[in-house]
């Protein structure tokens, strides 16, 4: 067994793979929206590529920026990397879901006004939510961020014992 790694380059490797993971599971998610993914109007077997290769990194880009900045004005204190990787990696994953859900529906994309029938009171009641929509979603996101939780921990496994070559 190799031995064990420790410091900054450490929580790089970390960081690089608990990225890979998410772009691993954002993919995921654009797939598990197929109907959406393969039914596209265009170019029939080239869309489908195109959106698969760009859509999740447009979700995923915003995260890494944030944990890279927080690795770096942190001084590489893993707890609050962590904390905010796995923050950052949880809040794109519900937005991406968010936005292919809301076009599935709507046929539009997060945008304004979205945000405001959310923020407004009464806005999400309008909409059919009540208080067994509100647990599940609650229930959702935890589970989300405890996927997070579990994709930081095998990225930490991957960074102390997997070599590059």
């Amino acid at each position: 067994m190799p031995p064990r790694r420790s410091g900054p380059s450490q929580l790089k490797r970390q960081l690089a793979f608990f990225y890979l993971c998410g772009l691993a599971a954002l993919t995921a998610i654009c797939v598990a929206r197929n109907d959406l993914l393969f039914n596209a109007p265009g170019w029939p077997g080239l869309y489908p590529l195109l959106l698969l290769a760009t859509y999740p990194a447009i979700y995923l880009v915003p995260a890494i920026t944030v944990s890279t900045l927080a690795a770096t004005v942190a001084g590489m204190r893993r707890g609050i990397v962590a904390g905010i990787s796995i923050a950052a990696l949880s809040a794109a994953a519900i937005l991406l879901y968010s936005d292919l859900a809301l076009y599935a529906l709507y046929n539009f994309h997060l945008n304004a006004f979205v945000w405001n029938v959310i923020t407004t009171p009464g806005g999400l009641a309008s909409l059919g939510f009540d208080q067994l929509s509100v647990g599940s979603l609650a229930g959702v996101l935890v589970l989300v961020v405890a996927l997070s939780g579990l994709c930081w921990y095998l990225a930490g496994i991957a960074a102390r014992y997997g070599t590059v070559n």
